[in-house]
């Protein structure tokens, strides 16, 4: 008697067929896929790499810069300059990265903290270009206006103040953030950007008194070089004071949306509790189903009634 195998099926030799093919498949596709991850990995450790080492180069480049706004090194400058794509381009990775995956506590704050001192720096950056600008004008001025030196001079300082003023309010709404439903946080930077729209209505004056002096020192000479500069930087200087004021004005309108919004969810957060912990208390008791007839009667009507506030309740705050 001769013993044979069994045949196959032509469903089965199909199936073990594709799924040889697949095995085929996946065992060529399997090295391309580890090369992918341990690029990624690698990307992902030069990312934290560069991240640490940018987050303490901006710290103390900001510190500096702060320290002494007055004399800053030309080699700084420089350094800043060659950093700019490499600083910017890991915060776009980092956008990128954390759309997918929350950082941890740490790198946030890394991250955060390198966003921040950037601003800083091309904010401080900004304020370092406007007054080599202003000591370009006066060489250029001095000549032409040698009689009226004391009201250059004079020009020259309002400008730098109202030129530094206008960038520490830039900052200020770049760079100072509130909590979403912080109520006591989103009210006292309310009131911070209502003084700073109170202060920038203050000082208005100053600004047109700018432009007042800028024309009298235009009609006191006839160099067409001259008359550039000075008309190049008060048109900077109205153009800087009218973006920061719609920039603080928009922050003070988020401000307010922000209170508004947080105010609500917080009142309908006060009337859910109790409707979730009731909620909790019910499922808790009814862990230990009875069989009986009248209990699960009971049993029911309690998660109909249950069931109907919630609903109620989701949608009058949806």
């Amino acid at each position: 008697m001769r013993t044979g195998t069994v045949p196959l099926s032509a469903d089965r030799q199909k199936e073990i067929k594709m799924i040889n093919t697949r095995w085929v498949q996946v065992s060529k596709d399997l090295p391309e896929k580890q090369k992918q991850i341990e690029s990624l990995l690698k990307e992902l450790s030069h990312f934290q790499d560069q991240l640490t080492y940018l987050s303490s180069w901006t710290s103390t480049t900001r510190t500096t810069l702060e320290e002494n706004p007055d004399n800053v090194e030309p080699k700084l400058i420089d350094e800043v300059q060659v950093k700019k794509p490499e600083v910017e381009g890991v915060l776009a990775k980092g956008q990128e990265l954390y759309k997918y995956t929350p950082p941890s506590q740490p790198e946030k704050e890394k991250y955060h903290s390198l966003s921040d001192d950037w601003r800083a720096i091309q904010g401080q950056m900004i304020v370092h270009r406007e007054r080599l600008a202003a000591l370009r004008i006066q060489k250029t001025t001095i000549e032409t206006l040698q009689g009226d030196a004391p009201a250059l001079a004079q020009f020259n300082k309002a400008w730098a103040e109202l030129s530094d003023w206008l960038s520490l309010l830039d900052q200020m709404v770049q760079t100072q953030r509130v909590t979403v439903a912080d109520l006591d946080e989103i009210n006292h930077m309310i009131a911070k950007t209502k003084g700073a729209l109170g202060d920038m209505e203050r000082r208005r004056p100053q600004l047109e008194g700018q432009m007042t002096a800028a024309q009298n020192l235009k009609n006191k000479t006839s160099n067409q070089e001259t008359r550039a500069a000075i008309t190049d930087r008060i048109d900077r200087l109205q153009t800087h004071w009218e973006e920061s004021q719609g920039r603080l004005a928009d922050r003070h309108q988020q401000l307010h949306n922000m209170l508004q919004d947080s105010s609500d969810w917080l009142d309908a957060r006060k009337e859910v509790e109790p409707l979730i912990k009731r909620a909790n208390d019910k499922l808790e008791s009814w862990q230990d189903i009875s069989y009986t007839m009248d209990a699960l009667k009971k049993q029911n009507t309690d998660l109909k009634v249950t069931h109907t506030c919630t609903h109620t309740h989701s949608h009058t705050h949806i």
